[in-house]
């Protein structure tokens, strides 16, 4: 009989890497996350595995924190490979601006690799091969070589457990390069997801580098007989799990998760819905309708749009359509799967452990689960949620649609609330730069917008659209207050604007009078006879900006005389 290796996962969330694994033949023998429906769902999956802190020393919680060093090689099995995924989330580039506070994070890797070195080093150790794997922005805080000091192994503790090293001898070497980083999209799952993986193990090549499976596969798999996209066996309908329920989105979140994504102030723009003919972008672990980063979908009506299914999303990642997410909410499903390793990716490097080993790999998918295990099955369930009107000052900042460039663009915002406590008051600004760090910002008033709008050849064409202006605003624009009820409000007054409606109107005129197609090279001098050469003052540390777009200039005077009415008695 050949021999099973057997495989340790830590920080195991659902269960991807041990799901890759034991597909590739490999026995999952223990199991470790600190997240209690991280371990009933492994354990539902894995039911064989020693789960820590579930079914075996319960009183640790499932914290590898509370593995004390000295025990370590009595709590944990002596296994052939070692796995792991230590949480990410402050590491993660979508973190902002990289500022969390990464002291927790670095601490769980190095517990991490203090375990791998012990049983890397101890007398007659078996681990063969240790992987560790996270965003590639972990690099930044990883260490190409370890001391056994370092990972807090002292020549007492090396001596207690029979290592025959010094506490300034290296443990631990890693190759931290680029050339460890993989898209998960390269090797059959219809996701573009980008991972760094460190540790001894024999490299995967890809797969499917020209051969991507798209998210409409996906989609499409659901649709009619149950296939999965990923591993091509059919199930019952009455069988799947998690799927077949409504996810249809509100309008009034969808609006804002569009504009989120193509009117973004700092960031380029992003598909409407999604695009579906290449993989699905990175799956994140937070389920939202109307942020930037949410996954939306066409509904089954022209015109709606709705959310994933858990059974969708847990596809994306290449979870066999039988896995089970044992889950009291959608939310914490959504995370379970989100937080994962994709099981196809873990499958590539158990593949290649196997032929290393001159091992014959025979993949098993194991398409039997009971659905009856389940605490709670989303399928007939409604998650449509009616969304809330937002608090009283909600901020609300947003550019005119679709007239970002020439690195310019024009905002209309209410950020003043975050310093006052009794006023709303809204302001249009322009902007020039790119990225945050980069911008510029100018406040200027009417007057110094009309001086330059006035440059322009055609007055009366200025004249006309500055009548426009008041045509159409000035019975449309409320006072200040209630200018931000239309927009904290599900429900707004349909006889008056929104700030977004007035920001597309503003749009409309500046395309009726400047259409893009005649104006688009046309600027307009921002240098006047002044002493000081500049009739709009951009900060910080001002430059010279010589030419604006003219239609640029315009829809800043429209957003200006949108804010003028604001403050009308």
């Amino acid at each position: 009989m050949v021999k099973r290796f057997t495989v340790a996962d830590f920080f195991c969330g659902a269960g991807g890497s041990s799901e890759g694994f034991r597909q590739a033949g490999f026995e999952i023998v223990f199991a470790l996350d600190i997240w209690n429906p991280a371990r009933e769902t492994h354990k539902l999956n894995h039911p064989n595995c020693a789960h820590f802190g579930l079914d075996c020393y319960k009183d640790k919680d499932g914290d590898i924190l509370k593995i004390e060093t000295t025990d370590i090689d009595d709590v944990i099995p002596d296994v052939d490979v070692i796995v792991g995924s230590p949480p990410c989330v402050s590491f993660s580039s979508s973190n902002r601006a990289g500022k969390a506070d990464k002291t927790h994070g670095i601490r769980l890797i190095k517990k991490y690799l203090q375990i791998i070195s012990i049983k890397k080093h101890k007398p007659g150790s078996i681990l063969k091969y240790w992987l560790l794997e996270n965003v590639p922005n972990t690099m930044k805080q990883l260490q190409e070589e370890y001391t056994f000091r370092e990972l807090e192994l002292t020549n007492e503790i090396l001596l207690s457990l029979g290592i025959q090293k010094r506490e300034t001898d290296i443990a631990l070497k890693i190759d931290i390069s680029d050339e460890n980083i993989y898209n998960a999209a390269d090797y059959g799952i219809p996701q573009r997801r980008k991972r760094l993986v460190i540790g001894d193990y024999p490299r995967p090549d890809p797969t499917h580098k020209d051969k991507w499976i798209s998210l409409s596969e996906v989609i499409n798999a659901f649709d009619y007989d149950i296939t999965d996209p990923n591993f091509g066996f059919s199930i019952d309908t009455e069988e799947l799990t998690d799927h077949f329920y409504d996810t249809s989105i509100h309008e009034y979140d969808w609006l804002q998760a569009r504009d989120r994504k193509q009117q973004a102030r700092y960031y380029g723009r992003m598909a409407f819905p999604e695009e579906t003919s290449v993989p699905s972008r990175t799956v994140m672990a937070m389920r939202t309708t109307s942020s930037r980063e949410a996954m939306i979908f066409e509904g089954n009506n022209p015109g709606s749009y709705r959310a994933p299914t858990i059974r969708e999303i847990a596809t994306l990642m290449s979870f066999p359509i039988t896995y089970l997410f044992q889950g009291k909410s959608e939310g914490i499903k959504y995370k379970l799967v989100g937080n994962a390793v994709c099981p196809k990716l873990a499958y590539a490097f158990a593949e290649e452990i196997l032929k290393k080993e001159m091992i014959e790999v025979k993949q098993d998918f194991d398409p039997n689960s009971d659905k009856n295990k389940l605490e709670f099955d989303l399928t007939g369930w409604d998650s449509r949620k009616i969304p809330q009107n937002k608090h009283e000052k909600a901020n609300f900042t947003e550019i005119v649609p679709n007239m970002k460039y020439k690195n310019f663009r024009v905002e209309l915002d209410n950020s003043r609330p975050r310093y006052t406590d009794d006023s709303i008051v809204w302001s249009a600004s322009i902007h020039h730069g790119t990225g945050k760090s980069n911008m510029k910002v100018a406040r200027p008033s009417k007057e110094n917008v009309l001086t330059m709008l006035y440059q322009f050849e055609d007055g009366d064409k200025i004249d006309s659209f500055i009548k426009a202006n008041e045509e159409v605003f000035d019975k449309k624009i409320p006072c200040a207050e209630v200018f931000q009820s239309q927009y904290r409000l599900v429900e707004p007054n349909k006889d008056i604007f929104t700030p977004r409606d007035a920001l597309g109107n503003a749009k409309i005129l500046v395309d009726r009078f400047f259409p893009r197609n005649e104006y688009e090279d046309m600027s307009l001098s921002n240098m006047s006879n002044e002493k000081d050469g500049r009739i709009i003052k951009f900060s910080p540390r001002d430059i010279l900006y010589k030419n604006i777009p003219i239609r640029i200039v315009a829809a800043l005077y429209s957003v200006i005389h949108i804010t003028e009415l604001t403050v009308r008695l």
